[in-house]
């Protein structure tokens, strides 16, 4: 399954909370599957994001990097782009009915659609 470092990040709240549900076994186990091929990739996309906020910002008295207003835009480019990379999970998609009864919001449903079966 091919999906965006995008879609991922995205995803993630959604993938966290389903995997805080009390689901049946196999829905579990499918869950499990895509959280651990995803781990490593959403740690990656944080230190992407930091090492550009500190080539994009200036520390501040306290430590902490903030990207300067004027190198914003840049930053933004920059980081956008490298979210458009397309990585390949080997994943079986995932059912809508292994989360048949779990509430979801409209948002979330959306940010799992990579990663769903289609028909």
């Amino acid at each position: 399954m091919k999906v965006t470092l995008e879609q991922i990040k995205n995803s993630h709240e959604a993938v966290k909370k389903l995997l805080n549900t009390e689901l049946p076994v196999r829905a579990a186990f499918r869950l499990s599957n895509l959280a651990k091929a995803t781990v490593d990739l959403i740690e990656r996309i944080e230190e992407t994001r930091m090492e550009l906020v500190k080539k994009y910002g200036k520390e501040d008295a306290k430590g902490n990097f903030n990207v300067e207003a004027e190198k914003v835009e840049e930053f933004y480019k920059e980081f956008n782009e490298f979210l458009q990379e397309e990585v390949t999970l080997t994943l079986e998609p995932l059912n809508i009915d292994l989360i048949e009864g779990v509430k979801l919001t409209t948002i979330e449903l959306i940010s799992l659609e990579p990663f769903m079966a289609t028909g």
